[in-house]
């Protein structure tokens, strides 16, 4: 199933963490998220799968 964001935005308490990301997945790639701590990566995972509500952008 292929994955597309854009321009997604989100964060905590109104203060935004992941600002205006892009992202096309195609079917059968993978993806790998590297950061350091504090960078957004869990923040990201839990936009993408609807845990935490977006405040911008659109997932599909």
């Amino acid at each position: 199933m292929p994955l597309e964001t854009q321009n997604l935005c989100g964060g905590y308490h109104n203060k935004p963490v992941v600002r205006e990301i892009n992202l096309d997945l195609k079917t059968g790639e993978w993806l790998s998220l590297v950061g350091a701590n504090g960078s957004g990566k869990s923040t990201f995972l839990k936009l993408l799968c609807r845990i935490l509500q977006p405040t911008g952008g659109t997932i599909l």
